[in-house]
């Protein structure tokens, strides 16, 4: 990409904004996770660049910080900015120098700052082709990269990767390892999850169309 090329990208991250806001979203996030574009130029595996975008942890964040401020500026204030973030690339030595949860916590102190992110949506992995490490893809494995992102810079943070009990999801909101919850792949498996952990923790009223009532009690 030339430089022109980025200033065109960071504009046209606004305009989408602008067409969402539109459109009717309450609520933006941007993509910096999983190998796609930002997150490609925050990791030294595939940011190769030798100019102002390349080489030093503060060149790499760059662009993430330039789009999340341009976007920013286009959202009104009562509206929330979100940022989905690989906060390690889930490296093995032999692979080299790579994107760590140390250099997230520099990136969403800038986020906070220069974007005014709202939250921090935890996830990993994504420059390589490959899963986490065995040992890690457990339940819940990627909570504690919530935590540390959470407890280290004061931006809230959103827990993901294969929560899918209610009451593991309740566990990691009352230990504070996160602000939120957020499903994927269960809410694809499961549509009614919310019903069930509703049902389950007893901690909400769930109210629906008299039709429903007989299915859900």
């Amino acid at each position: 990409m030339t430089l022109e090329d980025i200033e065109a990208v960071i504009e046209a991250f606004a305009e989408g904004t602008k067409r969402a806001l539109r459109a009717g979203f309450q609520v933006i996030e941007l993509h910096m996770a999983h190998g796609y574009l930002l997150h490609q130029f925050l990791s030294p595996i595939s940011n190769r660049r030798t100019d102002q975008y390349g080489g030093s942890l503060a060149n790499r964040m760059r662009l993430p910080l330039q789009v999340a401020e341009a976007v920013r500026a286009v959202i009104p204030d009562e509206l929330p900015l979100l940022v989905r973030l690989s906060v390690t690339d889930w490296a093995e030595p032999q692979d080299g120098p790579s994107w760590n949860p140390y250099q997230s916590l520099d990136l969403v102190r800038g986020l906070a700052t220069r974007g005014s992110v709202d939250l921090v949506d935890v996830s990993g992995g994504g420059t390589l082709a490959r899963p986490p490490p065995a040992a890690l893809n457990c339940p819940g494995y990627q909570v504690p990269m919530s935590e540390l992102i959470r407890s280290g810079t004061g931006v809230p943070t959103g827990a993901v990767g294969l929560i899918t009990e209610p009451q593991s999801a309740e566990d990691i909101l009352r230990e504070g390892a996160a602000d939120a919850i957020f499903l994927g792949r269960v809410m694809l498996r499961e549509p009614h999850w919310p019903l069930r952990a509703a049902k389950e923790l007893g901690l909400a009223e769930v109210r629906c169309p008299p039709q429903y009532a007989r299915a859900i009690r």
